[in-house]
């Protein structure tokens, strides 16, 4: 499974890091994990790229996803949901995921969720 990250999304994230570390998790948000909201439990499919402090772990992050900026981890179950190949980028100041073949999420979002 590969991201392509576009120039636009990345720099998207590098002003949302600052000069700050953190680490990239690719999220699906659907109430499992400890940045999903409580309740909200579905089998949607809306995903996020978190930014999240640099030692965070979680079992719940257990597969990887390749990236044109690195490696990602992400909830292997929701790899249902994704495509071997999928590309992250700006459409009218939003960021969209999309295969060669569907759009995944039209509102993906990219989160800041250091010492929360």
């Amino acid at each position: 499974m590969y991201l392509e990250i576009d120039e636009n999304v990345q720099n998207k994230i590098n002003n949302l890091k600052g000069n700050k570390d953190g680490k990239l998790i690719f999220d699906t948000d659907d109430g499992a994990g400890p940045f999903s909201i409580a309740g909200t439990c579905s089998l949607g499919t809306h995903f996020r790229l978190l930014i999240v402090d640099p030692g965070f772990e979680s079992d719940i992050y257990n597969g990887i996803m390749d990236s044109n900026i690195g490696q990602l981890p992400f909830k292997d179950y929701s790899r249902t949901y994704l495509s071997d190949k999928m590309k992250l980028s700006l459409e009218n100041g939003k960021a969209v995921l999309k295969s060669d073949y569907e759009n995944i999420d039209l509102s993906f979002e990219i989160k800041d969720f250091r010492n929360k």
